[in-house]
């Protein structure tokens, strides 16, 4: 904000009064018309109108402490209410303003204690007449947070014609008791050249203030006080800011931050950084911002605005207790035009019963007549000792229409469906992903590591399946779930051309009876299932009786259409507890894949179908194959891994080629020519040999060894937005294996995007 000459140290300007006063006229353009407006002088240039108010210092009973006037610039004194609901005033002449000329009024405005206070503006013609007067807005004890202190609140307003001077009124509102506690500081009138309607809002920038909760007025408190674009609060609770710690229960670790980005600007993972989070006391809370759009009406009113709304929402363990973010549309009067729907909770069941927040967003369609935007973080009590909801990281910004973009084709849909991204130990939620994992049923689910138990099978066992290190587990009948968003590809959902494979593996330990398995179910946009009985896809569960009560793990898989009308794809793993003591069903890789039944099957780029297959992974990532993994996404400059492996042996020993061809993302290389043995993805004479086990060019001599032959090499920064093509090609020796078409043998094909 552009601060009155009151908000300079009271020492720099006191003994100037005098001199700038007489040297320009009162209503000079920008400097305040007040005088006395911080009550350095006392009540000198006001007048009590009614009650009676008196001048006191900062700290004293029944007052804001001296922190508070450090912080809006005040002076050690401030006008406090003595006698119940006083009012003080004063009038100052406003000569003849130019044209286009507003006037800018506010103040500070708070209260010790549930009493209010408010600015009142009059504007007078030249015989005192009140003309027109504007009421600002009660300084509430909920929109002081229950806090003991001042807020800023100002205006911008039009001058009506005939008004020659202008009467800044000051009024207290006694609520209750003894203490009377309304009080008021640095107040100011101004004659500015500023527009009525802010200017537009920009897009995609930030509109709220303070929105990670790091930059209170002090520890604990979530308001800016001297920030137009800053919380209030709303409600009866308190809404409190607490910091991450390792060593406090009820709240997140510092390893949560670290994730989330929770202490920003600061660095969020380095010792102290890891910054702070807001909760609530004393039952349900409230704060909240408005956001004037005024400015942005043409825009509005042709359709062309959303708010892209984003928080990271959750609470403690067991605990019931919820935080969400809404969005309120309100036209010029504050009236709300339409309702929305808000954004979480994440519920104890979402959130896995742990102690976290986890990231949610929202796109919301600004309606014509929109003048404010109301954004309202709510925290909801609903039992027991202690509050235990939380929230971190509210942003707020305008974007242009965005639509839903089709799901990608050739890809799992499904995100950490190998269980080795979760952000904490032992958990399968990414906090990060808003379309990740999720809780589904009371119950927890839990990640495990192969080999640490004997109710889990060991590493040979996931190794040699291509399964990672990680398992899922339960901790009784518990259910995650996804949601893939379909409504992208409704074209080819409703023309029946897409269908979806789904694959993962279930077991359990010995003859135990547990179980898992994994629901596919269709909705429509209201959520209800559609496509009959084919909207319903079933895989497992694998009984202890199928797998001989070995500790093990079977693969299942399914392929079926999407029936029209499907908006949604929701994926479901349910555990099912039979008996006994101990939770013993497994989960592990799960995929769902879809595809456009006019372009092929599942697999986007097949080989021969022999023993032998090209395994990828970008980063340090495990490298993998199958269903699902011939597409990733890699950056310039990622480290790429390449194996190739004959998981039967059968190419042990064998002449082996590598072959990549690079092309622009979107497209496909162009095929072999006609006549030439099948089995390649593309014209060979148009591509590079990173390994060519026959010529001993690229990378060198090679050929298939047992357990599979690596290579790794970083991708350069000129292949940004292209795709790297990779291919594994066999040249059996004599007495080798026998290819199909006579010469060679071929592993599917893997596009790295970079």
């Amino acid at each position: 904000m552009t601060k009155s000459p009151s908000h300079l140290p009271r020492a720099a300007c006191h003994g100037l009064a005098a001199i700038l006063l007489a040297a320009a006229p009162l209503f000079a353009q920008g400097g305040n018309l007040l005088t006395n407006s911080g009550f350095a002088a006392g009540l000198s240039g006001w007048t009590q109108v009614r009650g009676t108010s008196s001048v006191i210092t900062y700290g004293s009973a029944n007052v804001p402490g001296t922190a508070v006037a450090r912080h809006i610039g005040g002076g050690g004194s401030l006008l406090l209410d003595q006698s119940g609901s006083s009012i003080v005033e004063q009038v100052v002449s406003i000569g003849s303003p130019s044209a286009g000329t507003n006037l800018r009024a506010g103040g500070y405005f708070g209260a010790f204690n549930n009493d209010e206070s408010r600015l009142v503006v009059r504007f007078l013609d030249a015989t005192n007449t009140e003309i027109a007067r504007e009421n600002l807005a009660w300084s509430t004890e909920a929109r002081r947070n229950r806090e003991s202190v001042l807020l800023l609140h100002e205006r911008i307003l039009t001058i009506p014609s005939g008004t020659a001077r202008v009467a800044a009124r000051i009024e207290f509102n006694d609520l209750c008791c003894s203490a009377r506690g309304g009080a008021a500081d640095e107040l100011f009138l101004e004659l500015v050249q500023t527009p009525l309607i802010p200017p537009p809002k920009p897009f995609r920038s930030e509109l709220l203030g303070n929105p990670r909760f790091e930059a209170g007025w002090a520890a604990g408190s979530p308001l800016s006080l001297n920030d137009l674009q800053g919380w209030e609060g709303r409600g009866a609770g308190v809404v409190r800011v607490v910091p991450y710690s390792d060593t406090n229960p009820s709240v997140p670790s510092s390893a949560v931050s670290c994730l989330i980005g929770g202490g920003l600007p600061g660095s969020s993972c380095l010792p102290g950084g890891a910054g702070n989070l807001a909760t609530h006391d004393g039952g349900s809370a409230a704060i909240a911002q408005r956001i004037d759009l005024r400015g942005n009406d043409a825009q509005i009113r042709a359709g062309q605005v959303f708010v892209h709304l984003e928080s990271f929402l959750g609470g403690v363990g067991g605990y019931d207790d919820t935080a969400q973010v809404d969005v309120r549309f309100l036209d010029e009067t504050g009236t709300v035009i339409a309702p929305a729907s808000p954004l979480g909770p994440v519920t104890r069941i979402a959130r896995n019963e742990e102690t976290l927040v986890v990231r949610r967003v929202g796109d919301y369609f600004v309606p014509p007549r929109t003048a404010f935007v109301d954004v309202v973080l709510s925290f909801s009590d609903t039992c027991c000792s202690g509050y235990f909801a939380l929230a971190d990281n509210i942003s707020a910004q305008l974007i242009a229409p965005v639509g839903v973009p089709p799901i990608p084709l050739g890809v799992n849909l499904i995100s950490n469906g190998s269980f080795e991204r979760g952000s904490l130990p032992g958990s399968p939620l990414d906090l990060n992903d808003p379309g990740g994992w999720f809780g589904a049923q009371l119950s927890r689910t839990r990640v495990q590591s192969y080999g640490a138990s004997g109710s889990v099978p060991g590493t040979g066992f996931s190794g040699a399946n291509g399964l990672g290190g990680a398992v899922l587990g339960h901790t009784g009948n518990s259910w995650i779930r996804q949601l893939v968003d379909l409504r992208g590809s409704a074209s080819l959902v409703n023309l029946g051309r897409l269908r979806m494979a789904a694959s993962a593996w279930f077991g359990g330990a010995g003859s135990y009876t547990d179980s898992a398995s994994m629901q596919v179910r269709f909705l429509n946009a209201a959520g209800v299932q559609v496509g009959g009985a084919g909207g319903l896809q079933t895989l497992g569960p694998v009984t202890n009786s199928q797998r001989n009560n070995q500790t093990t793990l079977q693969r299942r898989n399914r392929d079926f259409a999407v029936p029209a009308g499907a908006a949604f794809a929701e994926v479901t793993l349910q555990f099912v507890d039979n008996c006994c003591s101990g939770y013993f069903a497994l989960v592990d890789d799960v995929r769902l894949v879809a595809y456009d039944i006019v372009r092929g099957g599942p697999d986007p780029y097949p080989g021969t179908n022999a023993d032998l297959v090209l395994l990828t992974g970008i980063d340090g990532d495990p490298p993998t194959r199958g269903l699902g993994e011939s597409i990733k996404q890699a950056a310039p400059g990622s480290t790429l891994e390449l194996q190739v492996v004959s998981p039967l042996g059968s190419y042990d020993y064998q002449p082996l080629l590598v072959m990549a061809k690079v092309e622009l993302t979107g497209s496909l290389p162009s095929p072999p020519p006609p006549g030439f043995p099948a089995g390649l993805l593309w014209d060979p004479l148009a591509g590079q040999i990173l390994i060519n086990g026959l010529g001993c060019s690229g990378f060198g001599c090679a050929v298939v060894l047992p357990g599979g032959s690596r290579i790794n090499f970083a991708l350069p920064a000129v292949l940004s937005g292209y795709s790297v093509f990779l291919q594994g090609v066999a040249v059996p020796l004599p007495g080798g294996p026998v290819p199909a078409n006579g010469v060679f043998d071929t592993t599917g094909g893997h596009e790295i995007r970079v």
